[in-house]
This record gives structure tokens, C-alpha cells and sequence, in this order.
């Protein structure tokens, strides 16, 4: 009973559930050798299309934290493995969904999360030249709450010899 829906997904880019790289490629594999016999047909689904143009056997989206698809890239790398790869450009949540005619995938959707240092904001007079005078204090904001659970370090240069006291961070209260 060969139907594409019981392919295989597997994400090279998640085996140990860390978060995606903002900026680094994400790779998976289907592999849809053992489900399907013949020339299999994989696609970037459009949400758009309510019927597209020629039937494929598996059709591939993923979400980005926008709503909206990412664009991806799908190669046949051996008869019925397909590579699929595709980046993310912001951090937030990703939803992979493959499926057959309307059904899922098995494991499928399979959530994805992005982080990276493009997602943490530094804002405030202490970063712009006309902020910072000799001899008086400044003050700057590192807002890092995007940027997922790794310990956030503050590197300063400059010509001064200026003395870095850092304020206790901001938390907001948790949601739930």
C-alpha cells in the first residue's frame, strides 16, 4: 500500500530540539523512497492556489513567525530523497507541514523556533554619537527578548576608560 503520506521527515538542522540559527540554512530530508515507487513529484505548496496546476505527491510549506511562506529549496539527491532546505530570515516560530492530497505527514506539522543575535535591539542615547559626553553617565537598552535562552554578553570599545555599571534587567511578568 505505497502512498506518499507515510514519507519520512527528519530535520538535520533540529536532532537535539535547539533552536534554529536566524541566517543558517535549516535542512531536512524526505525521504519518500520506501512509501512510492516511480518518479515522485514533491512541491513548494502555494496557500494561495486552491488547485495548482499538476498534482504532486507530497507538497511542502513552511510558515515563518510572520504568517506568511518561506521560501524553499527541494533536490532530488537519490531516487525518492529529497533534501529541502530553507532559512530563516527573523526569529520567532515555524510550522513545517507536508502532506498528500490535504492529509499530514506523519510527526507532521512539526514545529520549528528561530533565534539569533538579528532579533536583539540596542537602542538608547548611549549608542549615538551625540549621546555620550566626557565625564557624564549614558545609558543604552539591549532588548534580547527574542533572542532565545543563551546567556546575552555586552562588550563596550571605545577610545575612554570609562566605567560600565550595568543595570538589573527588566523582565516581564510571564504570561499564563
Amino acid at each position: 500500500d505505497a502512498h506518499p503520506i507515510k514519507a519520512v521527515v527528519s530535520t538535520q538542522s533540529t536532532g537535539s530540539n535547539k533552536p534554529l540559527k536566524v541566517g543558517e540554512e535549516c535542512k531536512m530530508t524526505i525521504d519518500a523512497s520506501r512509501a512510492m515507487t516511480g518518479d515522485i513529484v514533491i512541491r513548494e505548496k502555494d496557500p494561495s492556489k486552491m488547485h495548482q496546476d499538476s498534482p504532486a505527491d507530497l507538497e511542502l510549506l513552511v510558515v515563518g513567525p510572520d504568517g506568511r511562506p518561506v521560501t524553499l529549496e527541494i533536490e532530488e539527491s537519490e531516487e525518492g530523497v529529497f533534501k529541502v532546505a530553507f532559512t530563516p530570515d527573523k526569529a520567532g516560530d515555524y510550522l513545517f507541514v507536508a502532506e498528500s492530497e490535504g492529509v499530514a505527514a506523519p510527526k507532521c506539522p512539526i514545529p520549528l523556533k528561530a533565534r539569533g543575535l538579528k532579533s536583539v535591539k540596542v537602542f538608547g542615547p548611549g549608542i549615538e554619537p551625540s549621546g555620550n559626553l566626557c565625564g557624564f553617565d549614558t545609558h543604552f537598552i539591549v532588548d534580547a527578548r527574542e533572542a532565545g535562552e543563551e546567556k546575552l554578553h555586552v562588550d563596550i570599545g571605545g577610545p575612554g576608560t570609562g566605567e560600565f555599571k550595568p543595570m538589573p534587567p527588566i523582565t516581564e511578568p510571564k504570561k499564563g
